[in-house]
């Protein structure tokens, strides 16, 4: 079989995206989890998957991936799938390629590629161009994540503005009050300087939202932008 017919997983790693990297090691003779899939173990990454060939196709399943900043997408996405068919793997591994991409150019302060939507902030209209919502973000005060929220509500962020519309009432607060921004596996976290006790916005995106890691980039390239 040549090159260009091995199935995608065997040319190059769908987690890492380095080619020539994979090493397909035979079943396990052991009873167990996996034992009687191939493993595939990428010598860049260190990813290590169970692979499938079927008649119409091949799944894969990732056993262990890195959790290293720079593969946190794909950690998310990729590694706690479970089984994917073919075209989902190579969906989701397209998806992840396009997001490093993007997470070094907003490093590097360049948003040129962040297009404006074609939304408006509801009772704010002259409050800018929206860059981003989330559907579900809640406002905290204090330190506390366990307390219940301030409100919760929309949030629109635009290239100057944070602006919550809650159920209780509209906050908005710009972007030079964000003290810090950061994120984890459980979401993105948005730590504001306020007058008042401190507070913060909290949010766990669904799949077709922005994901933390790059959403806390394209923030902090808001704030820090390129000269």
């Amino acid at each position: 079989m040549s090159i260009p017919d091995l199935p995608a997983p065997l040319v190059g790693c769908l987690f890492c995206h380095a080619e020539g990297t994979i090493t397909e090691f035979a079943p396990r003779q052991w009873f167990g989890f996996g034992s009687g899939f191939p493993r595939l173990v990428c010598n860049r990454c260190k990813a290590v998957a169970l692979f499938e060939p079927q008649d119409d196709g091949w799944r894969i399943a990732y056993q262990r991936f890195s959790k290293r900043r720079q593969y946190f997408y794909a950690a998310q996405v990729l590694g706690q799938a479970g089984w994917l068919a073919a075209d989902q793997a190579i969906d989701i591994s397209t998806k992840v390629f396009i997001q490093r991409q993007r997470l070094q150019q907003a490093q590097q302060g360049d948003l040129s590629w962040l297009k404006p939507l074609d939304v408006s902030i509801p009772n704010a209209p002259a409050a800018g161009t929206v860059y981003l919502t989330f559907a579900h973000v809640n406002l905290h005060q204090g330190g506390n994540a366990d307390d219940q929220p301030l409100d919760t509500g929309s949030l629109f962020i635009t290239y100057t503005t944070l602006h919550l519309l809650g159920r209780d009432r509209d906050w908005s607060y710009p972007l030079s009050q964000i003290e810090t921004v950061d994120y984890s596996g459980a979401g993105w976290k948005i730590h504001l300087t306020t007058k008042e006790t401190k507070r913060y916005f909290f949010c766990e995106p669904s799949q077709d939202e922005t994901d933390p890691q790059l959403t806390t980039a394209i923030i902090k390239a808001f704030i820090n932008p390129a000269q």
